[in-house]
C-alpha cells in the first residue's frame, strides 16, 4: 500500500508540472488564421452598387459562417462597396444582393495529410493555425447611405 501511494503522488506531481509546462509552451504560440496558409490567398471580388434612388438589399442566406463588417468612406456618398472572398456566392438582381457560403469545395485524397503536416510545420515555429470558416463581408458607405441599406438574415 506504501509503494501505491508513493507511486500515486509521483504521478499526480509529475502530471501538474507538465500541465503547467504545456501551459507556459502554449503562452509563447501565435494563433494565425489558417486559410491562407491551406487554401492559399483568398481573391477579394467588389461590387458597387447606388443608393440615391433605391435602396440596397444584402441578404445572408447562411447566418453562421458569413458575417458582415461595416466601413465608412465619406467620399462615396450616395454608393455602397460590397467586398466580399472568392469563396462566396454572390447572385444580384437590381439593388438586392444574396450572399451565401459556398459548400461546392471538392476535397482530395490527400488533403487531410496536407491540413496535418501544414499544421506541424506551424507548430515548428511557434504557429496555431486555425480554420475560422465565418467568412465576413465588408460592407462601405458613407454615414448617410448607411439608412439605405438593409441587411437581413434568412
Amino acid at each position: 500500500m506504501k509503494k501505491f501511494l508513493i507511486s500515486l503522488i509521483v504521478g499526480i506531481t509529475m502530471m501538474a508540472i507538465g500541465t503547467t509546462m504545456l501551459v507556459f509552451e502554449i503562452k509563447e504560440f501565435e494563433f494565425v488564421d489558417g486559410r491562407s496558409a491551406y487554401y492559399g490567398s483568398d481573391t477579394v471580388k467588389t461590387q458597387t452598387f447606388r443608393v440615391k434612388n433605391q435602396d440596397l438589399n444584402i441578404v445572408f442566406e447562411d447566418d453562421y459562417y458569413t458575417g458582415y463588417e461595416w466601413k465608412y468612406d465619406e467620399s462615396m456618398k450616395d454608393e455602397v462597396r460590397v467586398e466580399y472572398a472568392s469563396d462566396v456566392r454572390v447572385k444580384t438582381s437590381g439593388n438586392t444582393i444574396v450572399i451565401e457560403e459556398r459548400y461546392d469545395h471538392e476535397w482530395g485524397v490527400n488533403d487531410g495529410m496536407d491540413f496535418l503536416n501544414t499544421f506541424l510545420d506551424g507548430l515548428k515555429h511557434r504557429k496555431v493555425y486555425t480554420m475560422d470558416y465565418r467568412e465576413n463581408v465588408v460592407i462601405v458607405s458613407s454615414s448617410q447611405a448607411r439608412d439605405r441599406v438593409h441587411v437581413t438574415y434568412e
